[in-house]
């Protein structure tokens, strides 16, 4: 017990020195704006790195008291990180437009994961909802994450403008901001897509018709939707294996759909007849050997549609995994990571 109540206040002493000499580093007068930028640019890989943690957190962990510890600890430090660069980060020579732009972006960085609109995992609490507020939710998280990368762009021009000024050599990492807005894009339409998807197949359990074609119409209308984003896409890129995995992924989602509508539509309706047949039985209306048969015919109706929607259900499977890899593989492929 005194071994971990040890360890615990190790480790403790230990972080708090790193945070000590993590100030100290900002508290101190640089002899050139090249030491300054080189202890900055370890901030902006903090956040990088923090925002990545994030993603990841929800990817990985589905266990939800999991992914809030996770998230709160994440919050933290980049909160921390913002104290640290108002508080001891003067600038350069008093020039505070870097940091404020860092701050700004980490800010907003800090709102959009509090307010969840980065969580694009969260399948089962969407398919719950009504699809007039899955569709605003879309809107939503569209637009502040459209805004999340104008910042960022901002930002990154702040950046070339501030290394101008004071005449230094800037690697460009555009290139990486562009890569992962189309990554977040065609995130964005798997999310849309999977989310519609498992609404269909809720309201398809539940036996709701009216939704089951409520619910398909707005997949299709969604698929549309993506078919023309992912024709405008003018990416500098050869590789276009991810727009490939999410075009097949979505045209699959539509069919496979559309199919289980008309097996369950005919499924459907003759469970309502088997309801009419009984109640005609129970009065002797029909005879025993016509209700059999049609009992019969029900059943073999029955177990095809079922046998259907679990191929089809486990083609999806097999599907989601193909596009997390295809998006692994790009991002591995196009993505330069600098290490700190």
């Amino acid at each position: 017990m005194k071994t971990i109540k040890l360890n615990i206040a190790l480790k403790k002493n230990v972080w708090h020195l790193i945070f000590l000499l993590y100030v100290n580093c900002f508290s101190q007068d640089y002899k050139n704006i090249e030491a300054y930028l080189n202890d900055f640019s370890k901030n902006e890989f903090h956040l990088n790195e923090k925002l990545s943690e994030y993603i990841i957190a929800l990817k990985e962990n589905h266990i939800e008291s999991r992914v809030s510890t996770t998230v709160n600890t994440i919050l933290l430090k980049l909160n921390n990180l913002n104290l640290i660069l108002t508080k001891h980060d003067k600038g350069w020579n008093n020039d505070v437009e870097l940091r404020n732009a860092l701050i700004n972006l980490n800010l907003l960085t800090i709102e959009l994961i509090k307010n969840d609109t980065f969580n694009l995992t969260n399948y089962k609490e969407m398919s719950l909802l009504s699809t007039e507020e899955i569709l605003r939710i879309f809107d939503e998280k569209e637009k502040k994450i459209h805004e999340y990368y104008i910042t960022l762009k901002k930002y990154q021009d702040t950046k070339i403008k501030f290394y101008k000024k004071y005449k230094m050599n800037l690697i460009q990492t555009n290139r990486n901001e562009d890569i992962l807005e189309y990554v977040t894009e065609q995130g964005l339409i798997f999310y849309q897509v999977g989310v519609i998807d498992a609404k269909f197949i809720v309201d398809i359990k539940s036996h709701d018709l009216i939704n089951i074609e409520k619910t398909l119409t707005v997949l299709k209308q969604i698929c549309q939707n993506v078919y023309i984003k992912n024709k405008l896409i003018k990416l500098k890129l050869k590789d276009t294996a991810l727009q490939k995995m999410t075009d097949t992924y979505v045209q699959t989602i539509e069919k496979n759909n559309s199919i289980l509508y008309t097996d369950f539509k005919t499924f459907f309706e003759k469970q309502e007849e088997l309801k009419k047949r009984k109640e005609l039985y129970k009065t002797s209306k029909i005879s025993t050997e016509e209700y059999g048969a049609f009992v019969k015919n029900y059943n073999e109706l029955k177990n095809r549609y079922l046998s259907a929607f679990d191929m089809i259900q486990k083609r999806k499977i097999d599907l989601v995994e193909d596009w997390y890899k295809s998006n692994s593989e790009f991002i591995t492929n196009n993505i330069k990571l600098e290490k700190k």
